[in-house]
């Protein structure tokens, strides 16, 4: 059984809602120069067809089924372990808000967890003042952002040192 659980850029949402949320994030920025009054039309009509193409590809696909299926927050829930959940404020893959809505799911049994947000992180937990996964392989560092790193070595320090060492077990 693992110690701690340190969750990175994770959703708590569904698969299934997650990728719908992918697609109109992208349908909206084909769109974005389109005049305003077809804009929501056209954002919609390409979140339909995209909808349409992942269940014909998740039909032939079990990782695909399964990722749809995944229930991050209902997982969250049967867990009692001390947790880190680290985003990014420009994450435009998974929102941040999800961040939180995980962590709740994580203590409704009563695990300790620590909520870090990072302003202009990434998705990839990569300094981006964007976020745009479009603009990922033009970024000038493909780094983890330091702020991230040192968060993430601080709070596993601090918190593996609280655990009870068990006999045997180093």
């Amino acid at each position: 059984d693992p110690a701690v659980l340190i969750l990175l850029s994770a959703s708590a949402r569904s698969g299934r809602e997650i990728l719908a949320a992918q697609q109109r994030y992208g349908a909206e920025r084909l769109v974005r120069d389109s005049a305003s009054v077809r804009r929501e039309a056209l954002v919609d009509s390409l979140v339909r067809e995209a909808g349409r193409a992942l269940e014909v590809v998740a039909a032939d696909s079990p990782p695909l089924r399964a990722l749809l299926r995944l229930e991050p927050a209902r997982t969250a829930r049967r867990l009692r372990i001390p947790a880190l959940v680290v985003h990014g404020v420009t994450d435009r893959q998974v929102p941040v808000g999800q961040a939180f809505e995980l962590a709740e799911a994580l203590r409704a049994r009563g695990a300790p967890v620590e909520v870090r947000v990072f302003d202009d992180v990434n998705h990839l937990l990569l300094d981006d003042p964007v976020g745009d996964p479009a603009l990922y392989l033009v970024l000038p560092s493909r780094q983890v952002s330091a702020a991230v790193l040192s968060a993430i070595v601080t709070w596993a320090g601090r918190t593996l040192a609280a655990q009870p060492v068990t006999e045997g077990v180093r």
